[in-house]
């Protein structure tokens, strides 16, 4: 086995084992201005299923529903306690969403309403966060942080400790 694969595998097998947990529930509706009806050809022209499927890559348990309407386009994102990797998850995901709303906004005659909420749960804290967009400026708030103890968790932030270690 090369030098790469064994780090990969070790990256992989921290990911899995310490890694943060996404739980996420949202929908991005998009309308017509106008309130005119809306034909699969317009969102087909919007191309956003780039940073839906970059969404998806990040977290592969996310779930990613579509619905055409008379006059809107909802796209509703789920996903419970789905496996990411360790880092500032919410920046990514302010990136995405504000890729899917510049996107939305490239065209002058949609809006867009956002709602999306969750937590990510790692070996020290819980955090919930909310996700919501003005146009397409999208911002995110961290609404409560709980702080996780027991046996459990020492045993994980010990796990984390070691791994990181074999890692460097």
């Amino acid at each position: 086995m090369g030098v790469g694969l064994v780090k990969r595998l070790k990256k992989m097998m921290a990911t899995a084992i310490w890694g943060a947990r996404l739980t996420i529930s949202g929908e991005l509706i998009i309308v017509r201005d106008n309130f005119m009806p809306l034909e699969q050809e317009m969102i087909a022209a919007l191309a956003l299923a780039e940073p839906l499927e970059e969404l998806q890559r990040l977290c592969p348990q996310i779930k990613i529903e579509k619905t055409m309407g008379l006059a809107d386009y909802t796209v509703k994102i789920f996903a419970v306690e789905g496996s990411i990797p360790l880092g500032d998850i919410c920046e990514h995901l302010r990136d995405l969403l504000t890729d899917f709303a510049q996107r939305v906004y490239g065209n002058q005659e949609f809006s867009l309403r956002m709602n999306v909420t969750g937590s990510i749960q790692d070996a020290d804290q819980i955090r919930e966060f909310r996700f919501l967009n003005k146009r397409d400026c999208v911002s995110y708030k961290i609404v409560s942080t709980e702080k996780r103890e027991g046996r459990m968790c020492s045993l994980r932030r010990q796990l984390v400790s070691k791994l990181e270690e074999n890692l460097t």
